[in-house]
């Protein structure tokens, strides 16, 4: 929510985008910006063979680990996965609809 609140802060033109292109008021930020700032910033790190996907998993195995400790079943909800790694929670996507707000919210907090 900082990250959201600061953008806003920043942000000078009228848009009804969090996140605005920088040359089109109308439009949202390149989906392939972040990964091209990304990779500069890999670049003058000089660290190899890294992309913002890499985040995405440091993320969900952050969220399921010991320090934190949320069941991979809500971390594929907060993911938008469709269920994780088989077992109930693949099957249970076909019939369970819940959006499972409360949840992710709680785990995207912690």
């Amino acid at each position: 929510m900082q990250i959201i609140d600061r953008s806003l802060d920043l942000c000078t033109k009228e848009s009804h985008f969090i996140f605005p292109s920088s040359k089109h008021d109308d439009q949202a930020i390149n989906p392939k910006a972040i990964t091209r700032a990304f990779g500069r910033l890999r670049d003058f790190l000089e660290i190899k063979d890294a992309t913002p996907h890499d985040l995405h998993r440091t993320g969900a195995t952050h969220m399921t680990g010991e320090k934190l400790g949320f069941s991979r079943f809500l971390v594929s909800q907060v993911l938008n996965h469709s269920g994780d790694a088989g077992g109930a929670a693949a099957v249970t996507a076909t019939y369970d609809r819940n959006e499972y707000l409360s949840e992710k919210r709680g785990t995207l907090n912690a």
